[in-house]
């Protein structure tokens, strides 16, 4: 199933990187970009609220990968024009709202907290917000449930893509109105769940599949109801993703299989930068560096409004012929 997606703001809580976007989004309108999310967005906030504790080795400048996210590829573009970015994403965060006993990581709830501090002059007339959350909900119902109740993974799925949407119209009530959404990756064909043990889980890769399916599935189906306050963009990263894994040639990478770091693995023997550059996964859930450009000019692409032939060119011209649909929803 596709979905669409809108951009993705990044002023960072712990740092601001002043680096180039693929296209220059900022220039077509919007006036600011926030970000919501997860490791997946997180340019390094956990780990500098933690003094460096998490996430843990690596890391490479506090991130879960080996470079900038794609969320901070695209605030570039905002703040060399002037306008104010800011990313509340925390590795590890969640879309359902948990107790944690060590750190409390902000989660969606407390992402959206945090953004209520932003003034009206800060977000200007036509802001934009980017959320991607459900594989940390996904990740710890298999961790709580899979040998117990497996069928509560998938109700913690659902849960966690009810609560995205639900956490649009909180946004869109503090004065949001254009949003990009990501749908969650194909779990099972990530290393965590692809390769077998001790690096992979295979034994719960159909549950993770299930799960996915669930999250993506009910995200789809409760984005029209959004209609009424929102214009909502939804990437469908988990067929990006999908196809990338079958043909890795299409994101300019030549291994889908095996990442550059297990945990528990001396960094010192992990992949040189060449070699990162060539691969997907950085550890067994997280992109490269590499990936994360790829998805940022995706993503920088779509939010551009220009003709739609134009659009499917550029995916090609960027993605060497990677099937790619988004469709936008528009507000009444």
């Amino acid at each position: 199933m596709k979905i669409r997606f809108i951009p993705a703001a990044a002023v960072s809580l712990c740092l601001t990187l002043a680096l180039p976007a693929a296209a220059p989004a900022a220039s077509v309108g919007y006036t600011s970009l926030w970000v919501f999310g997860d490791s997946l967005s997180d340019p390094g906030n956990l780990f500098a609220a933690t003094g460096g504790a998490a996430p843990p080795s690596p890391p490479y400048a506090g991130r879960s990968t080996n470079g900038p996210v794609w969320a901070e590829r695209l605030t570039g573009d905002f703040t060399h024009n002037g306008l104010a970015t800011g990313n509340f994403a925390f590795s590890g965060a969640h879309a359902l709202d948990y107790d944690a006993e060590l750190f409390p990581i902000p989660d969606l709830a407390d992402q959206i907290g945090m953004f209520s501090a932003v003034s009206a002059g800060q977000l200007g007339a036509r802001p934009m917000a980017t959320l991607w959350f459900g594989a940390n909900d996904i990740f710890k119902g298999i961790d709580d449930f899979a040998a117990s109740d497996p069928a509560k993974v998938v109700t913690i799925a659902a849960a966690a893509a009810a609560e995205v949407v639900k956490g649009v119209t909180e946004i869109a009530m503090r004065g949001v109105r254009d949003f990009v959404l990501f749908n969650i990756p194909p779990l099972e064909m990530t290393p965590a769940f692809a390769l077998p043990p001790p690096v992979g889980f295979p034994a719960v890769a159909g549950l993770a599949a299930m799960a996915t399916d669930t999250f993506n599935t009910t995200l789809a189906a409760l984005l029209p109801g959004l209609a009424a306050v929102a214009k909502v963009t939804l990437i469908d990263i988990e067929s990006v993703l999908a196809e990338a894994i079958a043909d890795p040639a299409l994101f300019g990478l030549t291994d889908a299989t095996f990442p550059c770091y297990v945990q528990g693995m001396d960094p010192a023997t992990a992949c040189t930068p060449t070699e990162a550059a060539t691969k997907l996964f950085f550890d067994t859930v997280h992109p490269t560096a590499a990936a994360h450009a790829r998805i940022a000019d995706i993503a920088d692409d779509l939010i551009t409004p220009v003709p739609l032939p134009a659009t499917l060119a550029l995916l090609l011209a960027a993605w060497g012929g990677l099937g790619l649909l988004a469709r936008r929803r528009r507000p009444a």
